[in-house]
């Protein structure tokens, strides 16, 4: 009803069809021109047979206001039709490539809505897909690929949306994936806030489906608060809705919450009857998933209570389960105990076996990258010490984060593009790659940012495959440092940067640092090429004061971006 509402307002496209066809009425017009150009001569002639003779002189003036003035017109209105039907078509056909991408499944790529058709129909029909793909990666898991970033980003847009259609329970579903998002990153604070509007909308909406898993994950905040009398009183409101919906499944999550809930508390008796519970019901109903997390708490449970033995008999069945769903995190964590308690054992064989595996297990868990650096070497990076900082801060980065598998190039620019190290995996030895850093100098050129950062695109686009068999997509990274505006590129601006960004699947990770007062006119030119992906950080540096120091503090922000978007571990759950 909005949609239809907003199509009955809007005249945008409707007038660009009747200025055609009112510029085509001029077509005619000058056929009818010319017809009286020769009709006019036709009764000169005949007038200048009659002796008219001063009438001859106006046939050359004739000619030429009713040909070539019409020609000319008929040129002008062509080229006008033509491209206000361009201005009409292209975002269509641009349209229908992105409708043709969702139905192959790439949920990845924005479907992209600019100035030229925001407000008109085809920008509302442009608007409605995207809110279709927002909708469908709600439960799209593999389209996060565990990254709780790209899918705090979605949930947001999602409840954006869902607020501007008046539909409460997706409004209630996105604020508790939200919730669950910032108690993973430890902002209790917020997580809570999340929950609490959460649970009011649901109870408000009578959604006794959604407010079961609510009250659950806000009791798993205050479990991780130690507030033990909340966190037991949203478990216990959590079963009886879930008793009501006769969800068993979700009794037994319950259960194993609050048998969680006593061993924390050292109640191991309290803790044993609830965890039992909760995997008696897990296995009449074969709940692989649930039978997983029993058996890893059973474990837990049975190293507090000093039984080695059981411990290693609840893990290792853990671990069978998860290995069938293909469960990693929780195939760590079951390997990680199993390794410890081998150690104590002084096992050297299953010690080694279970350290194997979860060596595996890690190298799927971290991801691996591909990392472009494309750093300025422009004259004006001298000053101030920005060159040393700049270098100081990649060498960081590369030392503590680019991990043995990854691979990196070096480019630098400024008025060519340079590249110092083509894509190259970091191995044992990396003393050729720290002295290209090292080389690293301003020279006294211009800045050509806009091609060089596209060069790096090209790089990550056309990456080599790896000699392995991979069991994930790699991230791509490209961290950019600048001091200045572009006044070199010839092929790229900003748009067609942000255009390329865009088009990344999984969605590039894009950092770029921008140093000077002189940037700070050109912000937004920067923002639309980080904004042009949900992994994009701007770091501004305007200020001249302690610019060296900055730039340090701004490589030690990349490095704690890319530490938190290696661990795989995030999965959207329903509300």
């Amino acid at each position: 009803m909005q949609i239809e509402e907003k199509l009955v307002k809007s005249k945008s496209l409707q007038g660009r069809i009747i200025t055609v066809m009112v510029v085509c009425i001029l077509i005619p017009f000058v056929i009818l021109m010319i017809a009286l150009e020769f009709l006019l001569n036709s009764n000169i002639s005949e007038f200048v047979s009659l002796g008219y003779s001063t009438l001859n002189s106006l046939r050359i003036p004739l000619v030429f206001m009713f040909l070539i003035v019409p020609v000319f017109i008929i040129f002008v209105v062509l080229v006008a039709i033509t491209r206000m039907s361009n201005r009409i078509t292209d975002p269509i056909i641009s349209l229908t490539q992105s409708i043709e991408n969702i139905a192959e499944g790439d949920l990845s790529q924005e479907i992209m809505i600019d100035g030229r058709i925001r407000g008109n129909e085809i920008g509302m029909l442009a608007q409605s897909f995207q809110n279709l793909l927002v909708t469908m990666r709600l439960g799209n898991v593999s389209y996060y690929h565990g990254d709780m970033t790209l899918a705090f980003a979605n949930y947001n847009a999602a409840l954006e949306l869902f607020k501007s259609t008046k539909n409460p329970h997706g409004q209630g579903m996105c604020l508790n994936n939200l919730g669950n998002i910032y108690r993973n990153w430890g902002d209790f604070n917020k997580a809570k806030e999340a929950y609490d509007k959460a649970i009011e909308i649901g109870e408000q909406e009578e959604d006794m489906g959604g407010l079961g898993p609510r009250y659950n994950n806000r009791g798993l905040l205050y479990l991780s608060e130690e507030k033990w009398t909340e966190a037991m009183s949203d478990f216990t409101k959590a079963i009886e809705i879930d008793k009501e919906m006769e969800d068993d499944e979700g009794i037994a999550t319950r259960k194993r919450n609050i048998g969680v809930l006593y061993m924390v508390r050292n109640e191991f008796d309290l803790a044993q009857a609830n965890l039992d519970e909760a995997i008696q019901i897990d296995s009449k109903w074969e709940y692989n998933l649930g039978l997983a997390e029993d058996e890893f708490q059973l474990g837990r449970l049975s190293l507090l209570k000093n039984d080695q033995e059981l411990a290693i008999e609840h893990f290792k069945d853990s671990l069978k389960f998860a290995q069938s769903l293909g469960n990693y995190p929780l195939m760590k964590n079951n390997l990680e105990s199993l390794v410890k308690l081998y150690e104590n054992q002084g096992n050297t064989t299953l010690h080694h076996k279970a350290e194997s595996e979860l060596t595996k297990v890690n190298d799927v868990l971290v991801r691996k990258k591909d990392v472009i650096f494309v750093i300025d070497q422009s004259g004006s990076m001298h000053e101030w010490g920005k060159m040393v900082a700049a270098k100081t801060g990649a060498l960081g980065v590369f030392n503590e984060t680019i991990n043995i598998g990854d691979r990196i190039a070096i480019i630098g620019f400024h008025s060519s593009t340079m590249t110092h190290l083509s894509l190259t995996e970091k191995k044992g030895g990396v003393s050729d790659i720290v002295g290209i850093f090292n080389k690293l100098e301003a020279l006294p050129y211009n800045t050509k940012l806009y091609d060089s950062i596209a060069h790096g695109l090209n790089l990550l686009t056309n990456a080599p495959p790896m000699r392995d068999q991979e069991t994930q997509e790699r991230q791509k990274w490209i961290v950019t440092l600048t001091d200045g505006e572009d006044n070199e590129s010839k092929k790229f601006n900003p748009r067609k940067i942000a255009h390329l960004i865009a088009t990344f699947s999984p969605p590039l990770n894009f950092v770029l640092i921008g140093i000077g007062p002189e940037l700070k006119k050109y912000h937004k030119k920067m923002a639309e090429m980080v904004a042009a992906t949900p992994r994009g950080k701007y770091i501004t540096i305007y200020s001249a004061k302690n610019v060296k120091k900055r730039i340090e503090n701004a490589f030690q922000t990349v490095k704690e971006i890319m530490v938190a978007s290696e661990i795989e571990g995030f999965t959207p759950e329903e509300g």
